[in-house]
Order: structure tokens, then C-alpha cells, then sequence
């Protein structure tokens, strides 16, 4: 049972450990482009928004309070964190809800699937050893195969589940950029029509 549980605590282990791999931590002079972070200053005041860059000893990032472009310098900031709220390209909110509306669960089940084969082939490992070391002990040896199978699915569906999240976020991000795109061309183009018109209406007024 020894050699079992060895096995055991090196399977949850590495699935922790694969687990953690997929997460990008957000840290001072680390900030990856497009995470929404929270930041201390060393003056005691905070910002928040959405990263640009993270270079050369400064953090670019679009501030959720005025929603312009904001460079701090590293020797400003106190510290960097992950933010609980989620800010667009111009720094504002992005609602849970928008982001369920916008997540499909692809991922998630794929990851699933592949723990559940993982952590079964795993199990099945446990499985012999418990026979072989008694034979009697076959409803031990399911029930210890079927729960590395479903932890295997539990933890890497949580990693697909991630990476639906995160795909959601870039689909309400770019939908959101698509339709102030939108609005910006239509605001140009009655600028230019009122410039057409206040130009045809000084040619109009100098043949009087």
C-alpha cells in the first residue's frame, strides 16, 4: 500500500503542477499584454486598467478611471496584481454576464475528456497494484481507478474551462473594438459632411 500511495501523491502532484503551468501570474515588471490589473503605488494611491506593455521599466497600461493610455515607471509601483474586475481595450468593465453570453464550453469538455482518459490510465496503474497485492480487493481497486479518472477530468476540465473563459474575453473585447470602429467612422464622416456644407455654404455667400 506504500508503493499505492506514493503513486497516488505523485499523480495529484503533477496534475496540480500542469494545472498551475497554464496560468500566466501577473507580477511587478511581468504584467502580460491584455491583463487587467490592479496596481499599488508606492504613494499609497492605486490604478487599475488593462495592460498595453510591460517594458523597459515601465508599465503601459489604458486606465479604467479616465480611459487614456497611462505610463507608470517600476520605481513608482509598490505592487502588481491580477485585478477581480475584467476592463476591454478602453478600459472599461466587462460584465460576467457578457462574458457567459460569449463562452462556449469547447474547451472545457475536450480538457475534460483527455483528464478522464489520463487520470484512468493512471488509475489503472493503482488498480493492478491493489490486486496483485490482494486479490480480494476488487471493489477497492474500481473505486481507486474511477476517482483518479474523475479527478484527472475535474482538474484538466478546469484548465479548458480557463481558456473558454479567457476566448470569451477576447470575443467581447474585439466586439466592443469592432463597434466603436463603427461609431468612429460615423462620426468622421459627419464631420466631413459638415465640412462640405460649411464650405458650400461660404461659396454660396461670398457670390451674393
Amino acid at each position: 500500500m506504500k508503493n499505492l500511495n506514493r503513486l497516488s501523491l505523485i499523480l495529484v502532484l503533477s496534475l496540480f503542477l500542469i494545472n498551475c503551468s497554464g496560468n500566466q501570474k501577473i507580477t511587478k515588471g511581468n504584467s502580460p499584454s491584455q491583463s487587467s490589473v490592479h496596481i499599488d503605488l508606492v504613494d499609497g494611491s492605486a490604478k487599475e486598467g488593462i495592460v498595453v506593455t510591460d517594458k523597459n521599466n515601465r508599465l503601459v497600461i489604458v486606465n479604467a478611471e479616465t480611459h487614456k493610455v497611462d505610463t507608470i515607471r517600476n520605481s513608482q509601483i509598490s505592487k502588481v496584481s491580477e485585478s477581480v474586475n475584467i476592463y476591454d481595450f478602453y478600459g472599461n468593465t466587462i460584465s460576467k454576464a457578457e462574458i457567459n453570453q460569449s463562452k462556449n464550453y469547447k474547451n472545457t469538455l475536450l480538457y475534460g475528456a483527455g483528464g478522464l482518459v489520463l487520470g484512468t490510465a493512471v488509475g489503472f496503474g493503482a488498480f493492478v497494484a491493489i490486486l496483485v497485492s490482494d486479490s480480494s480487493q476488487t471493489l477497492a481497486a474500481n473505486l481507486t481507478m474511477a476517482a483518479f479518472g474523475v479527478a484527472g477530468a475535474v482538474i484538466f476540465g478546469k484548465m479548458g474551462h480557463g481558456r473558454d473563459v479567457n476566448a470569451a474575453i477576447d470575443k467581447v473585447r474585439k466586439n466592443r473594438y469592432k463597434v466603436e470602429q463603427i461609431k468612429m467612422e460615423e462620426e468622421r464622416k459627419k464631420l466631413e459632411q459638415l465640412k462640405k456644407e460649411r464650405e458650400l455654404q461660404k461659396k454660396q455667400n461670398k457670390g451674393k
